[in-house]
């Protein structure tokens, strides 16, 4: 090979090189510029250019902080009952109750405090259910996240019936329904509205649609629980620390697992288990659960998932109120959800209450489980039996 070549294969090399470096650089300025648009951090051009819109407001570690401390101080110069809650994510979840006028107002001064934060930053109603006149708000900047989603009240909904009048001398025995797994969709706290009688929703914390079915099964004055995930003896069943109560667990990670859980289902009164037949099993790990439990003043209803379980005669001995559950309405060892099993198991649950006086049953938010129970109503207060959220059998 000549000089001549090695030298040209050399210089097209370089060529290539440097086309590709000037290519990478303008892609990592126009990221830049984008980000710097927007008000987020950036490594170049904050330095060149100046500080962004926000950090010029005093808000460069966190977006929404200015903001939510204007909103926290326009909330309390109101005459008014607001309550607020941050997810796992950082958002806040305000719910807030005004009459329709001042609602007027106060989404006008919301626009004006969004304008002050940045040109990016801006409310929108994303939804209005007139007939119960909810209006719900999303504050967010111009990336699209938001930073406060915003539900405001303007008047109370109608009452929900839940329960045909018994008389007092008629009901032979109670029975509590317990539905787990909700957070998962948007229409679960609706179906359980739809069942009309006295239920109490088990909200996985984790769940993605955990905080909002929590806030509207509040609304529909509905009894919930926190649905609390412990360990399985199934080691083959993924088990996040964040999430899960595992066995051996010290006293500080269930405290923290709780809280956390209570701030993403803030309206619950007790705890039952998600799996956990491995931490359920376990005197020392349940005995810091129930110690925590008692601090915080939640009720917990053992959910049985295994037969060596020691929760609910721990919680006896540690004067914690409790229960635990009797009927499952599905047949989870054949994995089979059908209408005429789930029931089947409604009035099972029903007997064993007109005959002992108390019956706990758990199912979960299927169809054919929700329509069971819905078509079991009449056959069960026809046996004089009444339906009750599970806080009425509890024992101590």
């Amino acid at each position: 090979m000549s000089a001549r070549k090695v030298r040209r294969g050399k210089s097209n090399t370089l060529g290539y090189f440097l086309l590709f470096a000037v290519l990478a650089l303008g892609f990592v300025l126009v990221l830049e510029y984008l980000d710097y648009r927007n008000g987020k951090p950036t490594f170049l051009l904050s330095r060149v250019l100046g500080r962004s819109d926000r950090e010029k407001t005093g808000d460069a570690a966190r977006p929404g902080d200015s903001f939510h401390r204007k909103l926290i101080r326009l909330m309390d110069s109101q005459d008014s009952t607001y309550s607020l809650v941050q997810d796992s994510r950082g958002r806040y979840h305000v719910k807030w109750k005004l009459e329709d006028k001042k609602r007027r107002e106060v989404v006008g001064e919301l626009q004006k405090l969004a304008q002050a934060n940045g040109r990016h930053w801006k409310i929108e109603e994303v939804q209005h259910l007139r007939g119960e006149h909810l209006y719900l708000y999303s504050i967010h900047s111009g990336s699209g996240e938001s930073s406060h989603l915003m539900l405001i009240t303007t008047g109370t909904p109608a009452p929900v019936p839940t329960t045909l009048p018994v008389p007092e001398k008629s009901v032979k025995g109670r029975l509590a329904v317990i539905i787990d797994d909700i957070g998962f969709n948007e229409l679960g706290s609706l179906e359980l509205k739809r069942l009309g009688i006295p239920v109490t929703a088990a909200v996985i914390p984790h769940a993605p649609y955990a905080f909002d079915e929590a806030r509207q099964l509040h609304m529909y004055g509905i009894e919930q629980i926190i649905h609390l995930p412990m360990q399985a003896a199934n080691r083959n069943l993924k088990t996040d620390p964040e999430q899960f109560v595992l066995k051996g667990a010290d006293l500080t990670a269930i405290r923290r697992l709780i809280h956390r859980s209570r701030t993403l289902v803030p309206y619950a009164r007790g705890i039952n288990n998600h799996m956990g037949s491995l931490t359920t099993g376990d005197p020392q790990t349940m005995s810091r659960v129930l110690s925590v439990l008692k601090e915080e003043g939640l009720f917990f209803v053992d959910s049985r998932t295994s037969v060596s379980t020691v929760a609910y005669s721990m919680a006896r001995k540690m004067n914690v109120a409790a229960t635990q559950r009797d009927i499952f309405l599905e047949d989870i060892n054949n994995d089979q959800v059908t209408y005429r099993y789930a029931r089947s198991q409604v009035i099972k649950g029903a007997k064993l209450a007109r005959s002992r006086g108390y019956a706990v049953a758990i199912g979960h938010p299927y169809p054919t489980t929700l329509k069971a129970i819905r078509d079991a109503v009449k056959e069960v207060r026809d046996m004089g039996v009444h339906f009750v959220p599970v806080s009425q059998l509890l024992e101590k």
